[in-house]
């Protein structure tokens, strides 16, 4: 029976500061989106011999070339890290080391962000509809006091008018 080499976690560093190991998940707020995870494998075998890979979200493996490995700048998002050991013989991890890294939005990426926005703006638009509709009513209303003001004033001026040929034939 062959020893499949194990992989184990010996550190994290998050934007240069050793950080505690998580046992599943590791949570990173945007600002602290870059990485180092310090590994090592175990082969009685074949010291010092194990190459490593890794794989980020189902992507093919990739050969790890020094340790740490290294991510930066990671964008918003849940990744699924993925680490296994290859003995000399070619006998793989059994089980690969595998935790996910959680990197936060930034706010403006956040849901409850998006809805403050869509209701500003739904606010704003409907405050500037009723803006307009008030300004086309006042307009409206002015026409019409002017029309009904000049038509007062034709009928004050008429009467006056029939008043005075009143008072002339009073008078004869």
């Amino acid at each position: 029976e062959f020893y499949k080499p194990p992989v184990y976690v010996t550190g994290i560093s998050r934007n240069g500061g050793e950080i505690e190991i998580p046992v599943n998940n590791l949570l990173l707020s945007n600002e602290e989106n870059n990485i180092s995870i310090y590994f090592t494998g175990i082969s009685f075998r074949n010291r010092g011999k194990l190459s490593f890979e890794y794989m980020l979200n189902d992507a093919d493996w990739m050969p790890i070339n020094s340790n740490p490995l290294r991510f930066e700048s990671l964008k918003t998002g849940t990744y699924e890290v993925q680490i296994k050991a290859i003995s000399r013989d070619g006998l793989e991890s059994e089980k690969p080391l595998r935790f996910k890294v959680e990197v936060a939005p930034q706010f403006y990426e956040t849901w409850w962000f998006i809805g403050l926005l869509i209701f500003t703006f739904a606010a704003l638009g409907l405050g500037l509809i009723r803006y307009l509709y008030s300004e086309r009513q006042r307009i409206i209303l002015e026409d019409t006091v002017e029309e009904k003001t000049y038509e007062l004033n034709l009928k004050i001026e008429e009467l006056h008018r029939s008043n005075q040929d009143l008072k002339q034939f009073a008078y004869v």
